[in-house]
């Protein structure tokens, strides 16, 4: 009889083949590049996030405040979330039993989502009354004015602006349904949370910047950006001293 084979007797070939066969693999593949999450492209660029709100400088302050290129929208508010900008014209022009303030609605949550960056921003709008000791048209360690108008204007038919290194308020003349009323205007506002390493000494002007934007796309939306005296361009911005 002839007895069976052994292993060490079959031919290197056929151990090689039976080896694949048993594995299910290859020596000669290799494993699929994982991505990385840095460049994959999650989310929208600054341009596109929240209906488009931001474009321009705006934009590329939102990229250097978090350090992100890409953004998503958090779903956390804890005012009113709106749509679009039409749908905040409407709530807007709906808002008119207030005091001092009134309802606050979000136009835009962006999220940074970059790898290795940080930071979400919650711009949000409402019509406020405006008293001639509300304002200081001087920046302080704490606190920077921006000469929005050029000309060093003050007053409550103003444009105004002021920031910290984590929030910003810019506020404008709109003489549109209650903002026919005495001093009265729409504020844009910008707080943050968990900016990380990129919040830094030019944060105030950044912020600045991004509410700049979301200003000027509702005074267009709202019919009164001559009225506002927000300037077409900011430029350089000229701190009040």
């Amino acid at each position: 009889m002839t007895s069976p084979l052994t292993k060490s007797a079959l031919p290197k070939a056929v151990v090689a083949v039976l080896a694949v066969a048993l594995c299910g693999c290859s020596s000669k593949s290799t494993p699929a590049p994982m991505p990385d999450p840095s460049s994959s492209g999650k989310g929208q660029a600054a341009s596109q996030v929240c209906g488009a709100l931001l474009n321009g400088e705006p934009a590329s302050a939102l990229e250097r405040l978090t350090g992100s290129q890409h953004f998503t929208e958090s779903s956390l508010t804890l005012g009113e979330k709106v749509s679009s900008l039409s749908e905040a014209k409407r709530h807007l022009l709906g808002d008119t039993s207030f005091e001092r303030r009134g309802k606050e609605f979000d136009l835009c949550l962006p999220v940074a989502a970059d790898k290795l960056t940080g930071g979400q921003l919650t711009i949000s709008t409402q019509w406020i009354k405006v008293g001639t000791k509300d304002r200081a048209w001087k920046s302080t360690d704490d606190w920077t004015v921006y000469d929005l108008t050029g000309d060093g204007a003050e007053g409550t038919s103003a444009p105004y602006a002021s920031a910290a290194s984590d929030t910003s308020h810019l506020d404008f003349r709109c003489p549109v349904g209650p903002g026919r009323a005495k001093n009265t205007a729409i504020s844009v506002a910008i707080a943050t949370r968990k900016l990380d390493a990129h919040h830094d000494a030019r944060a105030p002007e950044d912020l600045t910047r991004i509410g700049y934007g979301a200003a000027v796309k509702l005074a267009q939306q709202m019919n009164c950006f001559q009225e506002s005296r927000l300037p077409a361009s900011l430029g350089d911005l000229k701190k009040l001293t």
